[in-house]
């Protein structure tokens, strides 16, 4: 879990010495630093499986916020760790509605898709950087060592696509099972959290692809008519998580 590695080896007094201010403070203004400086370790794993409107949810949310703000993160690890909160507000949306709390659901939903958007803006400007110097001599073909690193890229978005493709699949295959034990006046809120999700995915595989495309032309290769090929997807299959976990308690 992202936790262990925001608090493993670092003691709480450590989160002030990195200079990141904003989320401390938050965190102390909010009532929760007294909580997790007085149980440390123990407060922090228990808050991980919180959910909205319990007591330890605030305390989650702070240590993904000092994760994010962690000053020795790359960009890479800021997109991998966007496509993690993504994942992870998109089964507490699940969750959620399975129990039958209905208000937090749009707005859980809204922050997965600000993840998505951001892990994908993160990639996209990365490549961008390395893109422009190929952009500019066009329309000469690459030399092989050009041609080398455009492939890199390529990787790097096709990772990225074949991730969205694999999450957008995950949380639209939980949120379709909630569907069916919701209740009907709850129905409606978890359809449009699917098209918030949906519209999000979406937008940001279309994007990539584009990118895609363009690497396509500065390779001097034939652009492809069908989507990058999938990788593994390191969240698991979509239906390791049984029915019975949304299940109303």
């Amino acid at each position: 879990m992202l936790w262990v590695s925001a608090s493993n080896g670092n003691n709480s007094s450590a989160l002030w010495k990195t200079g990141i201010a904003s989320p401390v403070r938050a965190w102390a203004a909010t009532g929760t630093a007294a909580a997790v400086f007085g149980g440390g370790f123990g407060v922090v794993q228990a808050a991980s499986g919180s959910l909205p409107n319990q007591m330890l949810y605030p305390v989650k949310r702070t240590v993904e916020q000092v994760e994010m703000a962690w000053p020795m993160r790359s960009d890479s690890d800021r997109s991998r760790l966007h496509d993690e909160l993504a994942r992870r507000r998109t089964e507490e949306t699940a969750l959620v509605a399975g129990r039958g709390d209905s208000a937090p659901i749009v707005a859980l939903s809204g922050r997965a898709a600000g993840h998505v958007e951001s892990a994908t803006v993160i990639v996209l400007s990365q490549a961008d950087r390395g893109l422009e110097p190929y952009r500019e001599r066009r329309p000469a073909p690459p030399p092989r060592t050009d041609r080398d690193e455009l492939g890199r890229f390529r990787q790097r978005l096709t990772a990225h696509r074949g991730q969205l493709e694999l999450d957008y699949n995950y949380g639209t295959n939980l949120l379709q099972r909630v569907l069916v034990i919701a209740p009907p006046e709850l129905q409606p809120r978890v359809r449009l959290a699917m098209e918030i999700l949906s519209v999000q995915y979406q937008t940001s595989m279309q994007q990539v692809d584009h990118r895609l495309e363009e690497l396509s032309l500065l390779q001097g290769t034939p652009v492809p008519n069908s989507s990058p090929a999938l990788p593994r997807s390191r969240f698991g299959s979509p239906t390791a998580t049984p029915l019975g976990a949304f299940m109303p308690r």
